[in-house]
């Protein structure tokens, strides 16, 4: 459905091709898409990019630049939160499996509110996921926020259960249920940079 006829946005306009490299680079994107049009009812729409894209750093200082490396693991945490603990979720035996290359667990929230992530997040917790891991990448949360005073806000939820990891997270990249998405392949070596003024780049190897 994204790629329909008229589409420019970079991101998606390139993920076919992708697929048939071993070796590709994605940055981050200038704007992404708050609101969805219904595909039913217009099949051939194309993105509404409305939002300026910013990726930040969870556990760092704002300035810092942030690099990591390792192969990457993850998808929809609504999903992934059933499979921990399981053998069909071992993520600590993909990151000893890793060995030198490191892991990177990449997540994106689609439907889970602020304190169901936070329930889901220590879930990952205890089954092991979160340890010895060279990043974490979050995406964009297509989930609506709390917005009272006296409630736990997504960014709270976030800070209060990735915020003490000691490898560097980063949050609102280009990944989820909010367009445009960047392509990741799990398995895939990847290369993450960012810095506050120039954003984000991605550079996957398949091998």
């Amino acid at each position: 459905m994204d790629l329909a006829p008229g589409q420019a946005d970079p991101l998606t306009r390139e993920l076919m091709a992708h697929l048939g490299r071993t070796h590709f680079v994605q940055a981050q994107s200038s704007h992404w898409q708050s609101q969805w049009t219904d595909f039913a009812l217009v099949p051939d729409t194309t993105y509404a990019l409305t939002e300026p894209t910013r990726w930040r750093s969870l556990n760092r200082a704002a300035d810092q630049p942030v690099q990591m490396h390792g192969r990457l693991i993850g998808g929809c945490l609504d999903t992934l939160m059933h499979l921990a603990a399981s053998p069909h979720g071992d993520v600590p035996a993909f990151v000893c499996a890793a060995g030198p290359d490191g892991a990177l667990l990449y997540l994106e929230n689609c439907e889970l509110s602020p304190t169901e992530c936070v329930r889901a997040l220590h879930q990952l917790r205890w089954a092991g996921w979160l340890e010895g891991l060279a990043g974490v990448l979050v995406g964009r949360s297509a989930a609506p926020d709390s917005t009272r005073d006296d409630e736990l806000r997504y960014a709270q939820a976030l800070h209060n259960t990735l915020g003490d990891l000691p490898c560097p997270v980063l949050v609102d990249v280009d990944i989820g249920h909010r367009p445009p998405q960047m392509l990741l392949i799990n398995g895939a070596r990847a290369t993450v940079q960012w810095q506050a003024e120039t954003g984000g780049l991605l550079t996957q190897t398949l091998d």
